[in-house]
């Protein structure tokens, strides 16, 4: 590190962890790092806006399991940086962003202050993204970029406590959910992404068997539950009317790894392990509703709306492509009328990922398709934004659009399909009837709460 800027220094430490992509909005502020990252080989993915950068950050996280990182040029007063935050927080997203910021409620905020080891404060923001499942905004200046390192030069002031969950009682939380349960007739256990990089979802499990409970889970959560008797699959405006009918039965949802998580902020493993020790068995209280995808074709049979010439129902158009899928490819669904069908009726990919990207698909879907090389990447979108370059990726957009000049058969739905999920980039525009939608769309709650 002798005679090293702290960009230098930040680049070895970005290639040192193993990262091989930075997605970045090139400026002054952060021109010296981006730089410096290219000359030791890691590639810098240019973004068209900030939002684009974060959002390419975002499926690179999801796509591999670990934090992505970008770089934007300006401080979080830009409304655009501030609203990328926000989603990649509500979507929760390890995400470090390497920025001349200011501290903002949005995200956690680390510091970098002169003196200090840039590997150190890279290695801490990593930890707390991954730890946290949010976004870490690491604040450094242009200035100090160009700067010489000096570790120790200068006398640090009094750190700051480390963002993160106090601790609780446990046993105390423990007994009140275990007495809310047993009150229970018709209880349901909803699980949020937060679950889905811990041991805590076999916990569940565990409980919902010992009670009768259903099991759903939230949009960031899709597939968690996946062939287990007791699964409703997607809670909320999303699910299929037979697990709807489940849940509106219910006298208790008790939510864990969301936002409001009935956990609080304790230690959610050591809770569920105590509540599937006092848990009196009981048997389900409600009749198994089978798949998600069994329920969505009685419902494809059952619901055959008039659809205007020249277009297709939806959900026989996602069914269709759902089949064609690799088993191990990435998933990316947009969040508008027609695509936010392809939440519900594609399946979760056995071996591979789902992710629920709202407004920004595309950025997101690029930045999974370049953390995972060798998968394909499909995405569903309502319109086709420019994110970045698509060639040299295995990546196949769908674009579920009322307008246009796209395919307007269901029977031409399959052969487009199969041709465009080869190898390769590939875009396709389905023209879709957007008056089946209404049907389905019944409230954003359990789409927010991540």
């Amino acid at each position: 590190m002798a005679g090293s800027t702290h960009a230098q220094a930040f680049a070895e430490a970005i290639l040192s962890s193993g990262r091989t992509h930075v997605f970045a909005l090139l400026g002054e502020d952060n021109a010296a790092l981006l730089f410096a990252l290219r000359e030791r080989g890691v590639e810098v993915v240019p973004a068209h806006h900030e939002s684009a950068a974060v959002a390419m950050a975002e499926g690179y996280a999801w796509a591999t399991g670990r934090p992505g990182i970008c770089s934007v040029p300006h401080g979080l007063g830009l409304s655009e940086v501030v609203s990328s935050l926000r989603l990649a927080s509500r979507n929760r997203s390890a995400v470090v962003l390497i920025a001349a910021a200011v501290e903002h409620e949005v995200s956690a905020y680390r510091r970098m202050w002169p003196g200090e080891d840039p590997a150190a404060v890279l290695a801490d923001a990593l930890s707390l993204a991954a730890d946290r499942l949010r976004p870490v905004v690491v604040g450094v200046g242009p200035d100090l970029l160009a700067a010489p390192v000096r570790v120790g030069a200068v006398k640090l002031p009094a750190p700051r406590p480390r963002i993160g969950l106090p601790v609780g009682d446990d046993a105390a939380v423990a007994r009140r959910l275990t007495a809310v349960l047993a009150r229970a007739k018709r209880p349901v256990l909803l699980a949020g992404r937060g679950l889905q990089a811990t041991d805590s979802a076999y916990l569940v499990r565990v409980l919902a068997e010992r009670t009768g409970a259903a099991l759903a889970t939230t949009l960031g959560a899709k597939g968690l539950f996946d062939g287990h008797a007791q699964d409703l699959g997607l809670a909320g405006d999303l699910a299929h009317p037979a697990a709807e009918r489940v849940l509106r039965a219910a006298d208790l949802v008790l939510a864990f790894g969301t936002a409001r998580s009935a956990t609080g902020d304790g230690d959610a493993a050591e809770i569920l392990a105590l509540l599937g020790d006092a848990a009196t068995r009981r048997p389900p209280w409600f009749t198994p509703v089978g798949s998600a995808a069994e329920c969505w074709r009685e419902d494809l049979r059952d619901h055959a709306p008039p659809i205007p010439a020249g277009t297709v129902d939806p959900r026989r158009a996602l069914a269709t492509i759902d089949e064609l899928i690799p088993a191990d490819a990435v998933v990316v669904v947009g969040g508008g009328r027609c695509e936010a069908f392809a939440c519900a009726l594609i399946a979760r990919p056995r071996e591979g990922r789902f992710i629920a990207a709202e407004s920004r698909a595309l950025p997101l879907a690029i930045g999974a398709a370049l953390a995972s090389p060798g998968r394909k990447v499909v995405v569903f979108d309502g319109d086709l934004t420019p994110a970045g370059e698509l060639t040299g990726l295995d990546l196949t957009l769908f674009l579920l659009n009322p307008g246009g000049a796209g395919v307007g058969s269901a029977d031409d739905v399959a052969g487009v399909a199969r041709a465009a999920l080869r190898t390769g980039p590939a875009i396709v525009e389905i023209r879709t009837a957007p008056e089946v939608v209404p049907r389905h769309r019944r409230g954003p709650a359990a789409r927010e709460d991540r």
